[in-house]
């Protein structure tokens, strides 16, 4: 034992006694957690608070045994891995993929709360991290291991800080925090800043999800973007050599500098758009042309995760002027694209859903026709 065992008694969902070190911070104690058995003896690493660890046990991927139905099964996979000159291993299309396909759905190996890092010096975190790791079953564990690192130091820690996702685990104020996670099969997968493919995280399953944004030919690479891709060249650059010490040559980076000026302009008119259709107050100038605007330069950028909340706002708009056969287009679009965006717990599809029902009964109906009489 490299900390002090918890307190809390110890789950049967635990293959091995939690084992706790404190920090002299804030005096929070954290303790790792694991799980053999976690989806199909896959197994799962957690290192989090007591309290956290019990939220864990609450959420359907413990206590429910079908939600994890079809994770982290590979049977026909519709890729290979191959070397991609300059790039390292990648995964290359072994057949056509449309908009929608599942890719991969895999849970992580390893969960830690992000605060963590802020209380504990690495020296402290190194033993707890080994342990973590090796305390997986014998094929995750070395699927742990075989993962590239980028800075140096300590393999496994290295591993960690280049290969883990940070995830809002839950939005209420009470329980809100934020997990790094690692998971072997997404690390495959290479930068894009205009991908084909994109990844959402179901905080209830605990599983991560890659699904094709468009129509995929087989022999194309498969890639995710690991940054916000509505920023201009400069700043994508910047924040992915930063990060992971690359320097970008996707199509997008790669454009001839009058191509990437103009582009950049784009990005900029969408984070203008966005500000305006955002606001709900009776000043407010949004329209629904500003809506369609918005929607034709996410197309024009190739930024089709994100477009989800621009079919939104359209279906907003639209609804908010009494158009409710327009907003019930864009509502239909902006579910079917918020799915692939952040899946069915995700706000705006929740909303839209409801706009679905029945539009004038939806909070947006006719919402800028009175504020316009209020003016």
């Amino acid at each position: 034992m490299i900390g002090h065992e918890s307190t809390i008694e110890s789950n049967a969902q635990w293959s091995h006694s939690p084992d706790c070190v404190a920090s002299s911070k804030n005096g929070n104690e954290y303790c790792l957690y694991t799980s053999a058995t976690f989806a199909n003896n896959r197994g799962i690493s957690i290192w989090a608070t007591p309290r956290g660890a019990s939220h864990f046990l609450d959420l359907p991927a413990f206590a429910d045994p079908d939600a994890l139905q079809n994770v982290n099964v590979e049977r026909n996979p519709p890729f290979t891995q191959s070397q991609i000159p300059g790039r390292g291993l990648g995964l290359i299309a072994n057949k056509t993929l449309h908009r929608g396909d599942r890719i991969l759905s895999n849970t992580p190996l390893y969960i830690v709360d992000e605060s963590l890092y802020e209380q504990l010096d690495l020296q402290k975190r190194v033993p707890f991290q080994e342990k973590a790791v090796n305390q997986l079953p014998p094929g995750s564990l070395q699927a742990f291991l075989d993962l590239c690192g980028h800075w140096g130091g300590d393999h496994i820690d290295d591993v960690i800080n280049t290969n883990s996702f940070a995830i809002d685990l839950w939005e209420d104020t009470e329980n809100e925090t934020a997990i790094n996670i690692v998971l072997p099969e997404i690390s495959r997968l290479n930068h894009d800043c205009r991908p084909n493919a994109h990844y959402y995280f179901d905080t209830e399953a605990l599983t991560h999800h890659v699904q094709a944004l468009r129509t995929i030919s087989p022999g194309e690479e498969l890639t995710i973007t690991y940054i916000d891709p509505v920023q201009s060249r400069q700043r994508r650059q910047g924040e992915l050599h930063w990060n992971w010490g690359f320097n970008c040559s996707c199509s997008s980076c790669a454009q001839a500098s009058v191509i990437s000026a103009a582009s950049d302009t784009r990005v900029r008119q969408i984070s203008a758009l966005t500000k305006h259709l955002s606001d709900r107050n009776a000043t407010s100038r949004a329209t629904p042309q500003m809506a369609e605007l918005l929607i034709s330069l996410y197309e024009q950028e190739r930024v089709l995760a994100p477009i989800a909340e621009a079919y939104a706002f359209a279906a907003c708009e639209y609804n908010a002027v009494g158009e409710g056969y327009l907003a019930m287009k864009y509502a239909s679009l902006a579910v079917e694209a918020g799915l692939l965006y952040a899946g069915s717990q995700y706000s705006n599809v929740k909303d839209m859903r409801k706009l679905l029902e029945e539009p004038s009964k939806h909070w947006s109906w006719k919402f800028r026709l009175s504020h316009d009489k209020k003016v």
